[in-house]
């Protein structure tokens, strides 16, 4: 179990240093890297990763759309991305809880292609008075040492990736984080 939870460490570290990496390509006029990416893999990924680290009291739910074309984008934004909405929706679920990841394919934004990864818990959800500022960086309502950029972050990443990120809150108050990516 230590291995493992030290081989992940080690995962986020490298991780982090590719994002970081990449904003320098950027700053010098150099493209991110694009790579074929299966969504539902990374996604598996993740859950293995969050599942054997200290997230013993989440039930994680996946509903993974077989058909999901293989999309070219830069792995380490959307890795980043899905890492901090999946964070998030632990930290608003109190003494554990159940997240639900979702994909679909074939959506149709602008008349182009994307697929979708929907990220949900069932936590007691986003007061109203933060709804506007949702994706802006500022102070947070969670319990502990939050910084407030994490979905600032989520949405730089996915813009950077020519994607969409939007919020919805259900009537029993469920919150789902949604990713729009171009399949193509």
């Amino acid at each position: 179990a230590v291995r493992d939870h030290l081989e992940t460490v080690i995962e986020q570290i490298e991780g982090s240093s590719r994002i970081l990496q990449a904003g320098v390509e950027r700053l010098d006029g150099t493209d991110s890297r694009l790579i074929a990416v299966s969504i539902n893999e990374l996604i598996v990924d993740l859950v293995h990763m969050f599942t054997t680290q200290d997230a013993a009291d989440f039930e994680f739910k996946t509903y993974l759309d077989e058909t999901l074309p293989t999309i070219y984008i830069d792995d380490n934004y959307l890795r980043q991305a899905l890492i901090n909405l999946i964070k998030n929706a632990m930290e608003c679920c109190e003494d554990g809880g159940i997240i639900r990841i979702t994909t679909r394919g074939r959506i149709v934004i602008n008349g182009r292609q994307h697929v979708t990864v929907q990220i949900q818990d069932n936590g007691p959800g986003i007061p109203d008075h933060q709804l506007e500022t949702l994706f802006h960086p500022g102070p947070s309502s969670k319990e502990g040492r939050h910084a407030g950029i994490g979905l600032a972050i989520v949405k730089d990443l996915v813009e950077e990736m020519g994607g969409l990120v939007s919020f919805q809150r259900s009537e029993d108050g469920q919150s789902t984080f949604s990713i729009y990516l171009p399949a193509q």
